[in-house]
């Protein structure tokens, strides 16, 4: 995985009025009573892919008519932003509470002090490869141009992959359409039981606490949109 050489770009929220109608939209979209939820709530992350020339960023590093992918973080990681926006995604692939289904998804966590978990950006892989492929293709390379916002903060950046890594990532992909696993009986209906409690996707709508490749991660996942030149922001 590659990120941009080129220097972070690091602004004000205040700054950035077509952010704040973005991070607006999104909260409208996505504030609803959730499955296991009681009143309204608005994911912790959201995230929406943008043409470059819509966001009128200073010095962002995309074509105009390139796909940004714009992501509003829980303000806690704030301080962590210029890290962040340099981090290599990963893929992890994780089952689903009720373990009937799992999900691929890019993966950014922030370095972590000696025994705490690891705050960690979920985005869904299937969101992100259409739009790697619809940007201009460098030689040898798919990339995406990003925006993260935490608080008032704002970061700008990018990251690239390989045709090996593309790969890899489709594979990724192929890979969740088959059978979680063999599970038992008894198994199954503590998972459906768990499910049935904080949902099939807890880290949707908090930075949930799980276990993913031997790893404790507190992860929040944002659910992405994209707006076009149509959606009036």
């Amino acid at each position: 995985m590659n990120i941009t050489e080129t220097p972070q770009q690091q602004i004000n929220l205040g700054n950035a009025p077509v952010l704040q109608k973005i991070q607006i939209a999104l909260d409208a979209d996505l504030t609803r009573v959730w499955p296991t939820r009681y009143l309204p709530m608005c994911p912790p992350a959201r995230a929406a892919l943008v043409a470059a020339e819509q966001l009128q960023i200073p010095n962002l590093q995309a074509q105009a008519t390139e796909k940004v992918l714009v992501v509003f973080l829980p303000s806690s990681l704030e301080e962590h932003l210029p890290k962040m926006i340099h981090i290599n995604p990963t893929v992890r692939i994780h089952p689903d509470l009720s373990l009937l289904s799992k999900e691929a998804y890019a993966s950014w966590s922030v370095p972590n002090p000696v025994g705490s978990m690891k705050k960690t950006l979920w985005i869904k892989v299937s969101d992100l490869l259409p739009s790697m492929l619809e940007n201009d293709v460098q030689v040898g390379a798919f990339h995406l141009p990003l925006v993260f916002v935490a608080g008032q903060t704002v970061v700008s950046g990018e990251f690239s992959l390989t045709e090996t890594q593309f790969a890899d990532w489709e594979r990724a992909l192929a890979n969740i359409t088959v059978a979680p696993g063999e599970f038992s009986e008894g198994e199954l209906s503590k998972a459906r039981t768990k499910a049935a409690r904080y949902s099939d996707r807890p880290w949707l709508l908090m930075m949930y606490e799980l276990a993913n490749n031997f790893e404790r991660l507190a992860v929040s996942w944002a659910p992405v949109r994209t707006m076009t030149h149509a959606t009036p922001i």
